[in-house]
């Protein structure tokens, strides 16, 4: 009997134990039941059509990110030969310098 406000009468007639009264009480509340259900229905067909307008953009934006993805995999495989061949050079490089600071450095400055 949620929001149903009785009259006088009404109240009387539920005491009493007219089925009519109960009856309109029932259907009344089925009828809230019912009507918050279509309200539900309603949003959630209002929210899928949203989705349903803003599809095409979400599959171009993921065509366009798949795209740039294969375009830096593409970049990546074509340069990590190069990359490859300047860290290695990085490393001999390194330990040259390495070599050549322990050949000029005493014993007794390290110390």
């Amino acid at each position: 009997m949620d929001d149903v406000v009785l009259s006088y009468a009404e109240i009387k007639a539920l005491a009493i134990g007219n089925p009519l009264i109960k009856e309109r009480v029932e259907t009344a509340n089925e009828l809230k039941r019912v009507s918050a259900i279509q309200r539900k229905l309603v949003e959630a067909q209002a929210a899928m059509r949203q989705d349903l307008f803003e599809i095409p953009g979400q599959i171009a934006h993921s065509e366009s990110l798949v795209e740039k993805a294969l375009s830096d995999i593409e970049r990546y495989a074509a340069n990590r030969i190069e990359i490859k061949a300047m860290e290695e050079g990085r490393r001999q490089y390194g330990e040259a310098i390495l070599e050549a600071v322990r050949g000029h450095v005493s014993k007794e400055a390290v110390c």
